[in-house]
Order: C-alpha cells, then structure tokens, then sequence
C-alpha cells in the first residue's frame, strides 16, 4: 500500500511512509503540477511574441511567480508533514537516507547534464534564445523528478527487502 497520508478525524496522522519518502512525494507532485502548468502557459505564446520583449518578459514573470509559489507550497506541505509525524520528522538521517540521497542525485546529474548539452548543440544549430531558455528550464524540471522519483523508488525498494 502506498499512501501517503491516513485522514482519521479531520486531522492528517502518520502513515506507512516515512517522513523523508513523503517529503519525496511531495517534491515530485509539486513539481510535477507546477511544471504542468508553467509550459502548459508559456507553449501557448504565439510563436511572433516568443522572443519579442513583452513574451520574454512573461515568460520571466511567470518562471518567478512559479518559483515562489512552488516554494511556499512546499514549506506548507511540508509543515504539515511534520505535524502529522513530529518524531519521524525529527529523526535524524541515516546512512541509507544518505545513500538514497547520493544515488537519486547521481541519476538527476545525469539528466541535467545530458539536456543542458543537447540545448548547447540545439543552440550551435540555430536554436532561438526563447526555445533555449525554455529547454534549459525543462532540464532542471527533468533533473528534480528523476531525482525525487529515485528517491522514491529506492525508498520503496528498501522496503521491500
């Protein structure tokens, strides 16, 4: 069973995951959404205002407002993860949350670097600078569900043993 939190009189109480693996999910869905949302918008510019000044700046615009909502969701989720757990929450990291941590980043890196050198070459070919940016931000999307969903599957993985 994975869930991540039981409802149990109005109030959100531990479940079978651990504090860390929930903090994973909540990474990931986050991102997930927000990045959903963020080029389900910005594909929607007309391709002549793309790299005029007024879609440039609302593409920057709406990569800020993402940023800062993404965060304050995270603190809030977060938050109340702690609050349904405080014990799991203030469990210090162990050496398999570190090695969950090191192979999960190892996987991202690999990622990222891999879209950020497809983008250079896409750029050395003609690539607009709009496309650019946007694949560069794709890259670090990329990057952070690998590495949230290797989290979560090496958490998922231990547990089965």
């Amino acid at each position: 069973m994975s869930i991540i939190f039981d409802i149990k009189y109005g109030l959100l109480c531990t479940s079978i995951l651990s504090f860390r693996e929930k903090s994973s999910w909540i990474s990931f869905v986050l991102i997930l959404i927000a990045a959903l949302l963020y080029f389900g918008t910005v594909l929607q510019i007309p391709l002549r205002l793309r790299n005029a000044p007024v879609g440039l700046f609302f593409t920057a615009a709406l990569l800020i407002v993402g940023a800062i909502g993404i965060t304050v969701l995270e603190i809030a989720a977060h938050i109340v993860a702690a609050i349904a757990a405080p014990a799991d929450a203030m469990t210090p990291i162990d050496e398999r949350d570190r090695y969950v941590a090191a192979k999960a980043k190892g996987f991202a890196f690999l990622v990222l670097s891999a879209v950020v050198f497809i983008t250079i070459a896409g750029l050395l070919l003609g690539m607009t600078s709009w496309a650019a940016c946007q694949a560069l931000v794709l890259a670090f999307v990329v990057g952070e569900l690998v590495r949230y969903g290797a989290e979560i599957v090496y958490y998922r993985y231990g547990s089965l043993k």
